[in-house]
Formats: C-alpha cells, sequence, structure tokens
C-alpha cells in the first residue's frame, strides 16, 4: 500500500495510539509488571509482506503485542534493574519528537534541535556547578557517555604521550593505566573494550576503607604516567558513591584524568540532602549520566559533559565533505562533537520534563521516592525474616531473606524462589543479584509514581511470600 494513498488511516493510527495511550497510563498501577503470557515466534506468526496491511491495522498488531506481552516499565511497581519511568511531561514530547523529526547533527537542517540541546546541558552544567566552557552533549545512554568520556581520555593520553591518538592510533603506545573502585560498572569495561584499551587495563581498589584504597591508588599511579581514574556516583545495590573529591585529588596529584559514571546518580544534585554525594564533581575531565533513570524520560537521553571542548572536536570530529560543511568549522553542529552522527533531537523530552516540572518538582519527586525506600528499609529492619544487605544512599536497596532456622545452603535456592513467585503473580517486579556471592533481592523505587504506600504494599507481598514458600 502507497502511504500517499491511504487515505486517512495514518490519521486514524495516530488517533488510535493517542486514544489507547490515555488509557494505557491511567491503567499503569493495575498492570502486570510483566508480561503475562510467553512471547510466541514472531518470525512465524509474522512474514514480511508484499502488500502492506496499511498504518491502523499494523499499529493495531504493534499495540496488542505491546499490551500482551511488554513490561510494565513505565509503571510504579516495577522495581527490577535500574529504570525510571516516563514522566507525562517527557512522554508527550518524545511524540513531538518523532512528529518533527529533526536531525540533531548540526545546524544544516535548523538551529532549533541543536539550541534545545545546548539549552538543556546548560541547565545540568549549572545545576553541577560546571563552567560555562564545558562541553555537553547528548548520546544514546550511559554506555555511549562512558564511550564519550573515555574516547576524549584516550585522545588526551595520547597527546601526553605525544601521539595523536584520533589520527595515528594507539600502535607502539604502552598499555594504558586505568583505575577504579570496585563499583566500577560492566558498561565501564565495556567501552574500554570497545575503545581498544583492552577490559584487562582496568585495575580495582577497595575503597571500603578510603584510607588505604586511595594510598594503594596512589602507588599504583605512581610513576606510571598518564592514566585515568573512573568515579562512580550511584552503583546499582545500594546507590552508593566513589569519594569523587578524594578522587579529584588522586587525579591532581598523579596529572591523571578523572572520569565520573553518574549514569545513575547525577540526579542526586537536585536535593541538597543528597547533594554532597557528587560533591567534587565539577573537578572531574568528563562525566557520563542517563536521563531514563532517575530522571524519568524515556530511553535514549543520556548524557556527556566534557571539560575540554577542543579534544572532543579532535575525538569525534567527522571528515569533511562538501555536503557536511556545518560539521567542521569552528562552532561544528553536535555529529562533531559526540559518538553519533545521525542525530535524534533527544533533548526534547529532557527540555520538555525540566520545563514542566522545574528543579523544585524533580527534587520532590527525589525527596518521595527517598521516602518510600525509607519506609521499606523500616520494614524490612522490624522483619524477623529478612535482611538487608546493602544500605541505600539512593532508592536502591539490596536484601536477603534469611528467615530463623533456615540452613545457609539453602538460603540461595529460597531467595531465588521469592524472586520467581513474586514475579510471576505480575503486581510487582523485583530484581535478583548477588552480594559477596549470596543470592539476594533488589528493588529499585525510581519510577515518578512511586509512594510510601506502595513500599507498604511491597513489603506484604514480600512477607506473603515468604510465609507461603518458607512453610
Amino acid at each position: 500500500m502507497d502511504p500517499l494513498y491511504e487515505d486517512g488511516l495514518g490519521r486514524s493510527a495516530l488517533e488510535f495510539v493517542s486514544a489507547s495511550t490515555f488509557e494505557h497510563q491511567a491503567n499503569l498501577s493495575d498492570l502486570h509488571a510483566y508480561g503475562e503470557r510467553k512471547l510466541p515466534d514472531l518470525s512465524e506468526a509474522f512474514q514480511l509482506p508484499e502488500h502492506g496491511q496499511g498504518s491502523l491495522s499494523s499499529v493495531r498488531t504493534l499495540w496488542d503485542l505491546c499490551t500482551r506481552y511488554a513490561a510494565n516499565t513505565t509503571g510504579p511497581r516495577y522495581f527490577d534493574f535500574v529504570i525510571g519511568g516516563v514522566l507525562p511531561a517527557a512522554l508527550a514530547a518524545d511524540w513531538v519528537t518523532g512528529t518533527f523529526d529533526q536531525n540533531a547533527a548540526g545546524r544544516i537542517t535548523g538551529d532549533l534541535a541543536t539550541e534545545v540541546e545546548i539549552l538543556v546541558m546548560r541547565w545540568f552544567k549549572e545545576l553541577l556547578g560546571l563552567s560555562m566552557d564545558w562541553h555537553g552533549v547528548m548520546v544514546p545512554s550511559a554506555t555511549y557517555g562512558n564511550l564519550a568520556g573515555l574516547a576524549c581520555a584516550r585522545q588526551w593520553w595520547g597527546q601526553q604521550l605525544g601521539v595523536d591518538v584520533i589520527a595515528d592510533g594507539t600502535g607502539g603506545l604502552p598499555p594504558i593505566k586505568v583505575v577504579g573502585s570496585s563499583f566500577v560498572h560492566p558498561s565501564v569495561e565495556k567501552t574500554l573494550q570497545m575503545l581498544g584499551m583492552g577490559r584487562k587495563c582496568l585495575t580495582r581498589f577497595d575503597l571500603t576503607d578510603p584510607e588505604t584504597g586511595l594510598a594503594r591508588m596512589r602507588e599504583a599511579l605512581a610513576g606510571s604516567g598518564p592514566a585515568i581514574i573512573i568515579a562512580s556516583a550511584g552503583e546499582v545495590n545500594g546507590g552508593r558513591f566513589d569519594p569523587i573529591a578524594r578522587l579529584a585529588q588522586v587525579a591532581q596529584e598523579t596529572g591523571a584524568w578523572l572520569h565520573v559514571d553518574a549514569a545513575f546518580g547525577l540526579i542526586a544534585a537536585f536535593e541538597p540532602s543528597l547533594a554532597a554525594n557528587v560533591h567534587g564533581i565539577h573537578m572531574a575531565d568528563s562525566i557520563a549520566a542517563d536521563g531514563h533513570k532517575w530522571l524519568n524520560v524515556p530511553y535514549d537521553s543520556g548524557f556527556a559533559l566534557i571539560r575540554d571542548k577542543e579534544i572532543a572536536r579532535r575525538t569525534f570530529g567527522m571528515p569533511n565533505a562538501p555536503y557536511l560543511e556545518d560539521l567542521a568549522g569552528e562552532s561544528p553542529g553536535f555529529a562533531s562533537l559526540g559518538p553519533d552522527a545521525s542525530r535524534r533531537a533527544r533533548a526534547f523530552p529532557v527540555f520538555a520534563a525540566l520545563l514542566a516540572y522545574g528543579t523544585a518538582g524533580i527534587r520532590d519527586m527525589v525527596k518521595r521516592q527517598m521516602a518510600a525506600i525509607s519506609c521499606l528499609v523500616r520494614l524490612l529492619d522490624d522483619s524477623t525474616g529478612y535482611r538487608i544487605l546493602v544500605r541505600p544512599t539512593l532508592p536502591i536497596v539490596t536484601f536477603r531473606a534469611e528467615p530463623p532456622g533456615v540452613p545457609e545452603p539453602e538460603l540461595d535456592e529460597l531467595n531465588q524462589a521469592i524472586f520467581s513467585k513474586v514475579n510471576a503473580t505480575g503486581h510487582f517486579a523485583v530484581g535478583m543479584t548477588a552480594v559477596a556471592g549470596r543470592k539476594a533481592l533488589r528493588v529499585a523505587l525510581l519510577n515518578w509514581g512511586v509512594t510510601d504506600a506502595i513500599a507498604q504494599e511491597l513489603f506484604v507481598e514480600l512477607s506473603a511470600t515468604l510465609a507461603e514458600i518458607g512453610k
């Protein structure tokens, strides 16, 4: 079917999605946290058609698949992984983004997408107390944020050794030294392997005792030449932070590049009671973060902030072509200042969310989530069946079922059974992790709809499940 001759079916499809979305949003709290049914073999159910069924029918088919099989990750009872929901203003702005489908590579097709992105990154620089001459760029995710920051770090490292890595590669250079704490996320290791540095270049130091751990880090960096330090802001089991300011001091003393992976924790800067956790972040050389987590905007909303814009420009500059003049020159477009060239106007949903709710609204959301996690922690502490393994710094907690009389060898199996039972019931989605080799449950109360009441309901279900399985 030629889309030019659909005769209103395209509009009908848009009207269907609009009406269905309103109904879906109204029922988020009641939906199964995971898809209720086993997904069929899509390759058997669908073949590439020669004659299409039209916009309305195809969108209805997709909507049906989503309502049947998609996890309810936008709902206020989905606590597996570190996923926020989607704020109403951000969802509406995401529709706007797709409607206008701007290419945010540069100004060739207009200034709007570029200027909105510049504004959004300016707001985050203000929030973090960064100088306005820092470079900020939106990227698809925190992994891309780490990629952007560490690619710039690699270029800086080569320059310290007299080599332009972007032009000449790393051949003949010594192995790069990268150090971090036990909190370093696997996405950082993925970035190191993608950049050709190799995962084995990373050495982890236990900073539980900061004095001892930092002393060992200093010793490892002494006389090693240019190096990279990774600071983690909001790890995945409790939202804990490395001592960023102290790592910044080590970086200054040893001449190292400091990269902060703030995928989860950056939003702590909105709330004064939590902001001390990101103290010293302004002394970093690069920062990565992810809006789809705690900021509750849709996916494809990562951030990269880099102190030295010239290094970013050299790292990500595109070879010139006659039709890409906008991406060269003194003020190049974002395609020459970040890892991706064809770029969605991903700043639009973030712009709308911050404009809609302001710093006070985000702060209120954060405080409400922190109150909910505190409520859950009190209930777990007062229970006889659960023990908290990682106390929360941010609204994420890791705990383990350890009822009296159950032998230690059986506890892993018990926790696995609770995880499976709760998620199969579908009222809540909880996560499974491991702490010191022991299976544990983990919940991240990051959705904008989370309240104390929901935290209490979760505890009731956890208690009932333990009582049922432990019989």
